[in-house]
């Protein structure tokens, strides 16, 4: 006769993880119709998805307006369990019905991502192949290309001015001049400005902005740190080029056509040719979503 088993005596729902992969969707474009898309769903059918997810929660997720999704208090708190228990869903199957990955993976993070990289991908990689021994190594994305020729790298993460066809496309984003209007002093006056350290695409898209535009500068801070940058800025001591994905539309100073252009900036995973495709592919997917969920952060 078999064991009789407790009860379970706890009534509280069970979270389907299809509703929560809908839910963060919607979140992540701001309206159910790019959501349906990405979710390959009706529109209506992701409204009914919701609401069935807030019946079960008891409450209500978001509001809708002419803005768009706004979440309430609620929908705040589920996002960032969602976001965890979507990757652990992801992570568990993975672990369960695909082989073991096991062994080294040398990856090349850059310099001014490693912080968000490190907090998001990391604990990714731990928890999906727990029997993989990554091995970071940070340096500026031209140098880390140079190491994936060399072969001293497995994969790198890298920032570039073009998609490269050979790589997975983690994210992009908008560089723009940003600082306070009274840097921009008379002709006479050199430009306070910030930039990033030696051999940087950023740094050199700076440099022919200010020569495009005829203007003297005096560097006050040279770094490979993005947050200096970023602080240097946000202090008033300096113009730099930032993400345009840090700064509320309406903080941007008006700024002469020179320093007006925009930049694309392209981040994206290479790996070594030779590597197990199946293996690539599975460590792939897991960095991307790791890269998604950063991004989701900063919007």
């Amino acid at each position: 006769m078999p064991p009789t088993l407790p009860q379970n005596t706890d009534t509280r729902p069970l979270l389907d993880t299809e509703l929560l992969n809908t839910f963060l969707a919607v979140v992540k474009h701001g309206g159910l119709k790019p959501a349906a898309t990405e979710v390959y769903r009706s529109q209506a059918a992701v409204s009914m998805q919701l609401k069935k997810l807030e019946a079960q929660l008891g409450t209500s997720l978001m509001s809708r307006s002419n803005r768009g999704i706004q979440l309430t208090q609620a929908g705040q708190t589920l996002k960032q369990y969602a976001e965890r228990l979507v990757a652990l869903n992801a992570a568990t199957v993975s672990a369960v019905s695909q082989p073991l990955i096991t062994g080294q993976l040398r990856i090349g993070v850059p310099s001014e991502y490693l912080p968000a990289l490190l907090q998001k991908m990391m604990p990714a990689l731990s928890m999906e192949f727990p029997g993989l021994d990554a091995r970071i190594v940070c340096q500026r994305s031209r140098e880390l290309q140079r190491l994936m020729a060399l072969g001293a790298l497995d994969m790198a993460i890298v920032a570039t001015d073009n998609a490269d066809e050979r790589a997975t496309v983690l994210w992009q984003e908008t560089w723009v001049w940003h600082g306070a209007p009274r840097l921009l002093m008379t002709p006479e006056q050199p430009l306070a400005v910030a930039l990033f350290s030696e051999d940087c695409l950023v740094r050199d898209w700076a440099l022919a902005d200010l020569k495009s535009g005829g203007a003297g500068h005096k560097v006050v801070l040279s770094t490979a740190v993005m947050d200096n940058v970023l602080a240097a800025v946000n202090a008033d001591v300096a113009l730099a080029l930032v993400p345009e994905s840090v700064l509320a539309a309406e903080s941007r100073p008006a700024l002469p056509d020179y320093l007006s252009r925009k930049r694309r900036l392209t981040i994206s995973l290479l790996h070594q040719p030779e590597l197990e495709r199946q293996r690539v592919s599975r460590i792939q997917a897991c960095i991307l979503r790791a890269s998604r969920a950063i991004r989701a952060e900063d919007e």
